[in-house]
């Protein structure tokens, strides 16, 4: 059994970290304008996509807890919106994010980018700056959840909001 539990996992990583092509999520993009938004009325392949690469996202940065709770038999909870990232033409998952409004706090009410994961090879290739504009144009000048890694603390001194770089630490 633990073999079989090892080889599981390594095939596991291995999906998520060298992604080949889906041809379900070629067949969305081909028909549905802007197909990488995941919310409650998407099929629920993509809620366990957008899952897949949130536990990628939870284990790569030593996070406590999954950030997304829609799967493959449910979707995810009322007010997140994920997104899966084409990688190609061909449909490769490059990489997901999760938003929610945010409940409490200082930042009650607004929307709020909660966490955001690429496979290695699709990092530093313009995928999340494709879309950030559209990003902002839908859930205005979000909140971005911290803690926030390096390579995004660099995106954001670029491209983000200044509401978004006021809180960044001095690089």
């Amino acid at each position: 059994v633990d073999e079989r539990i090892h080889h599981a996992e390594h095939e596991w990583t291995r999906e998520l970290y060298e992604p080949s092509p889906n041809s379900l999520f070629a067949q969305r993009l081909a028909v549905v304008p802007r197909g990488e938004i995941v919310d409650p009325s998407s099929p629920l392949w993509m809620h366990e996509e957008v899952l897949q690469r949130a536990r990628a996202f939870r284990r790569e940065f030593g996070y406590d807890r999954v950030q997304w709770d829609g799967s493959a038999t449910s979707p995810a909870s009322e007010g997140w919106h994920g997104y899966l990232f084409a990688g190609d033409a061909e449909g490769t998952i490059a990489g997901a994010c999760g938003f929610l409004p945010e409940s409490s706090g200082p930042h009650k009410g607004q929307w709020a980018l909660h966490w955001i994961w690429f496979a290695p090879k699709y990092r530093r290739r313009g995928l999340l700056l494709a879309r950030w504009a559209d990003f902002l144009e839908r859930y205005g000048d979000f909140h971005i959840e911290r803690p926030v890694s390096d390579a995004m603390q660099s995106f954001l001194r670029k491209h983000g909001t200044a509401d978004q770089r006021a809180w960044l630490p001095s690089p």
